[in-house]
């Protein structure tokens, strides 16, 4: 998926039209909803036996490839860029919707890792 198909899947959530104000913040929201989701997204891969990413994947612009797990892709981050983009326009009801689909979607997708524990004393 790459960021333009994010920005529409959260378009369409909210029910509006493209606009140049939403496009001058677009990647910088995106990157911050990479970086809020890292840890999840890593607990998914290291679930799946792959290696974890060692930092936030971060975009240039929307036409780049986001590379996160696809539950985070299709379930988390719709909702997530849907919150950030209605904030503006005031209407805090469907922002804190969003906001809690968002909140809950990281919380049901990220895994427990298992963890050799070690004895400190």
């Amino acid at each position: 998926m790459t960021g333009e198909q994010l920005y529409k899947k959260a378009l369409a959530l909210l029910f509006e039209q493209d606009s140049d104000e939403y496009r001058r913040v677009l990647a910088a929201l995106i990157n911050l909803l990479l970086a809020e989701c890292a840890l999840a997204n890593n607990t998914i891969r290291i679930f799946r036996g792959k290696e974890p990413l060692e930092q936030a994947q971060q975009i240039s612009s929307a036409e780049e490839e986001l590379t996160y797990e696809p539950e985070i892709l299709e379930g988390v981050l719709p909702y997530g860029l849907a919150s950030k983009l209605i904030y503006d326009d005031g209407d805090m009801n469907r922002m804190a919707y969003f906001q809690a689909m968002y909140v809950n979607g990281v919380n049901s997708q990220a895994k427990a890792v298992a963890q050799d524990v070690r004895d400190e004393y």
